[in-house]
């Protein structure tokens, strides 16, 4: 076979094996996608179990457990972030970072075959380099945020009504609680931020270059 036919074969079966390698990174992702849908899904009823309960301890009559309302109201709090916190840990922390792991192979296609359809180079540039992580960061941040202040604001609360002295105190308690829950969410993810960010810039790199090579033949043309 003379050399530049089995260049030619050659370069057809790598360009094959590109889009099959493509097409299952794409499969995979809609598999991890639908997975954090339901996650979120879930996150957002625990959010509203969470905000229907309260408002049950605050309208009831009569509460059960013969324990304060206030106090009822901080144990719905803390029971709801708790959920969110452990929903948010399985969407970002586990099926995100899997996720992840396809998109960047599939950028990696994307930059080496120009053949393929650059849909996730362009979801990067959208998004300026970070993708969704820091919109879906927020979405769990928010939910968690408002479960844990509900909760602080009811000891808060139940406090003024028992030790007043102590109500600057709990308050500022509950405050550092909120800030500090949010910190450490924002420090763990912060590796895949770095990741995302590593990858977008060989992404506008490979593109400048794809723009450049394309001016050059247009010139040429």
């Amino acid at each position: 076979m003379p050399q530049d036919a089995r260049e030619t074969v050659e370069g057809d079966a790598t360009a094959d094996q590109a889009t099959r390698a493509y097409a299952e990174l794409g499969a995979f992702e809609r598999h991890l996608g639908t997975i954090q849908a339901r996650y979120r899904s879930m996150a957002m009823a625990w959010l509203l179990a969470t905000a229907l309960g309260s408002v049950h301890v605050l309208t009831a009559a009569h509460v059960a457990l013969g324990l304060h309302p206030l106090l009822l109201l901080t144990g719905v709090g803390a029971v709801g972030a708790l959920g969110l916190i452990l929903l948010w840990n399985l969407d970002l922390m586990v099926s995100n970072r899997l996720l992840d792991a396809v998109l960047i192979e599939a950028l990696r296609l994307e930059q080496r075959h120009e053949h393929l359809p650059a849909v996730r180079t362009n979801m990067m540039a959208l998004y300026g380099g970070r993708g969704v992580l820091e919109r879906v960061w927020a979405f769990h941040a928010v939910a968690i945020s408002a479960s844990l202040l509900l909760g602080g604001l009811s000891m808060t609360a139940w406090t003024a009504e028992l030790r007043p002295d102590l109500v600057p105190w709990v308050a500022l308690a509950s405050l550092a609680v909120v800030a500090l829950t949010l910190a450490s969410m924002k420090a763990a993810t912060g590796h895949t931020r770095q990741l995302l960010g590593s990858i977008a810039r060989s992404t506008r790199a490979v593109q400048a270059r794809r723009e450049l090579e394309a001016a050059r033949e247009a010139q040429q043309a």
